[in-house]
């Protein structure tokens, strides 16, 4: 400060320089508010349009929450003993199997080159006839979709749709030709 004020003056200016001091601090943190608001606002902006987006794909490609695909591991059949469980869980809440893949197991090269180097020992040979004669596990791959469902305006269209779900699980390969038809025939009375 400057020392040709008087006391009173000196005080005087003390006291602007404190007000001061306390709008700079009531500015920044009315600036802060104001920022942290549009940033928020920004943020909300953002999300929408994330939802907007993730509507319309959901609308341009409306069946997708209508299939399911499971992979069933294991030896063949152990694969389709699981799958055959499974299906009729999937059944029960309107899902049946449209498509299924057996992908057989299969080593990977770097087993049967270290199978082969291992072969000028006994063991080695051993081994490398063991991954010749028993395979890996493999992968059963089953796609579902859940069937719409019709109101049925008699009994007799009811017992045809049962008759189709029976035929559309003997022809995924979750009933057997004889449970189809046994299953056919007490329906049909």
């Amino acid at each position: 400060m400057n020392n040709n004020l008087t006391p009173e003056e000196q005080e005087r200016a003390a006291s602007r320089e404190e007000d001061l001091a306390e709008l700079r601090k009531i500015n920044d943190e009315k600036r802060t508010e104001q920022l942290r608001v549009i940033k928020d606002k920004q943020l909300s902006k953002m999300k929408n349009i994330e939802k907007e987006k993730i509507e319309k794909e959901r609308t341009k490609h409306p069946t997708s929450d209508l299939i399911v695909i499971k992979t069933y591991r294991g030896k063949e059949n152990e694969a389709i003993s699981k799958f055959k469980k499974d299906a009729v869980s999937m059944a029960s809440t309107g899902y049946s199997p449209v498509n299924q893949v057996w992908v057989t197991g299969q080593y990977s090269g770097s087993s049967f080159i270290l199978a082969l180097l291992l072969c000028f020992v006994l063991v080695g040979f051993l081994i490398f006839i063991y991954m010749l004669v028993v395979k890996p596990e493999g992968s059963l791959t089953v796609t579902y979709k859940r069937q719409e469902k019709d109101v049925p305006d008699k009994a007799s269209s009811s017992l045809a749709d049962e008759i189709k779900k029976l035929s559309e699980l003997h022809q995924a390969g979750v009933l057997t030709l004889e449970e189809f038809q046994t299953q056919k025939q007490k329906l049909l009375g």
